[in-house]
């Protein structure tokens, strides 16, 4: 059974402390059941920092048959004590001002990845997603890679 956040019943107020009998994926998931999120259940980044690893301008994939994409912007932030980077993302082909930066809407976004290990990996432990670095700058873009 799901409970909103504005739900204030002793039910709802009970089950928001509770822990995921099984395991959770990402804080979506968490939030929408009204789980808590413990910090066993998360990864913690270790080894290379992030910007060691990706840029805007890289090209990456998903280990779920996602991409390519090309990585217009990065966004750090902290979520549950642990710090984490969403990507936002355009498809290769996406029509593009003169500066190389894309016009319109981004495609998609990927959130919540950690740096471990010199690899790309989502916040929670129960997800094996990994986001893949397939190069470092998009030939279409007239613009010198950045860090954020």
């Amino acid at each position: 059974m799901l409970f909103f956040p504005e739900d204030k019943t002793a039910e709802a107020a009970a089950k928001r402390r509770e822990v995921s009998p099984l395991p959770l994926h990402s804080s979506y998931v968490a939030e929408l059941n009204g789980y808590r999120v413990t910090q066993d259940i998360l990864r913690h980044p270790q080894g290379a920092h992030w910007s060691d690893l990706v840029h805007v301008g890289s090209v990456v994939r998903t280990s779920y048959s996602t991409g390519p994409y090309v990585v217009e912007a990065i966004s750090e932030h902290e979520d549950y004590g642990v710090k984490n980077i969403s990507l936002v993302c355009s498809l290769p082909d996406a029509n593009r001002r003169k500066d190389g930066k894309m016009s319109g809407e981004p495609d998609g976004w990927l959130n919540e990845i950690v740096a471990v290990d010199g690899r790309l990996l989502k916040l929670f432990k129960a997800s094996a997603d990994e986001i893949i670095v397939l190069s470092d700058f998009h030939p279409k873009q007239n613009v010198q890679v950045s860090l954020l």
